[in-house]
């Protein structure tokens, strides 16, 4: 995964892309706030979207753990899969 270079910030996203690039499975754990993950969380997968759409990320199998309000589940599912379509 290459950043884009308009775009990316220098904020360590480029080490996080070298892990994601060797992995073949990537974990993510988020507690559920204000019906919704971690700031932390919603930007490095706003920032992983391009990638994901663009095919760069293809065969990596990513798995949220939420952590929170059962209730609240569906609303962040939805929005993760919004971000991610």
């Amino acid at each position: 995964i290459q950043p884009v270079a308009e775009t990316e910030p220098a904020d360590g996203m480029t080490m996080i892309y070298e892990k994601i690039s060797s992995a073949s499975v990537v974990v993510m754990v988020s507690p559920i706030t204000d019906d919704t993950v971690s700031s932390l969380i919603q930007n490095c997968i706003k920032r992983l979207a391009f990638h994901y759409k663009n095919l760069e990320l293809k065969n990596k199998l990513f798995i949220a753990i939420l952590i929170g309000d059962s209730s609240k589940y569906q609303n962040v599912k939805a929005d993760l899969n919004n971000q991610l379509n």
